[in-house]
């Protein structure tokens, strides 16, 4: 495995891994849910026969990881550590698919109706915006408000990838990617300074 910003991987991993196996991490529990992307060689709906791994993950923190200071990076997960230039080729393919990442109504529609009944209830009784709640939590806990991975198709002789986000189940997911959009592009307005 490699990381942009090395000094953080093990803990982002450790983060990732609870994501993964549906563990909650302090208070926060995530769901994950699948993206369509605008990046070309990714499949956009859901098919229950594919089987994957992940590839890589894009990290969003709303402070910042305790251990390497940032609040933004991504992390190839590979057996073998990637070149420079193939670290780097991913990193930006990555962003680009995050960057042109939606959620298609099929999608939402997976979501069961008390998860998305409880996003609408929470919405209705507060006058400061979930998300932010959920930020400010994930701040104090230093735990990522977002998670997006790349998977590679293993089956059906196709080189295609998938794209999901795991995100506090107490927001709506759209509201979180779009906070994840965001960190793309003042991470790419930065490095272009």
């Amino acid at each position: 495995m490699t990381s942009e910003i090395p000094n953080g991987l093990q803990y982002s991993t450790a983060v990732f891994q609870h994501m993964l196996h549906g563990r909650p991490l302090g208070s926060i529990a995530y769901n994950n849910i699948l993206l369509g992307t605008t990046e070309p060689g990714f499949i956009n709906e859901y098919d229950g026969g594919i089987e994957s791994r992940i590839s890589a993950g894009l990290f969003y923190w709303p402070g910042e990881n305790p251990y390497n200071q940032a609040s933004f990076e991504t992390i190839e997960f590979r057996a073998s550590p990637p070149s420079a230039a193939e670290a780097a080729a991913s990193a930006q393919r990555t962003r680009r698919a995050v960057a042109g990442a939606y959620i298609a109504e099929a999608a939402l529609q997976r979501v069961p109706p008390e998860m998305q009944a409880e996003w609408t209830r929470r919405e209705a009784e507060s006058s400061i915006s979930p998300l932010l709640i959920t930020s400010e939590i994930c701040r104090e806990l230093a735990l990522p408000l977002g998670v997006c991975a790349v998977s590679k198709v293993d089956n059906r002789g196709l080189d295609k990838r998938t794209l999901h986000m795991w995100y506090p189940a107490s927001v709506h997911p759209k509201p979180a990617l779009a906070k994840l959009q965001q960190a793309v592009l003042d991470a790419n307005a930065q490095e272009t300074l």
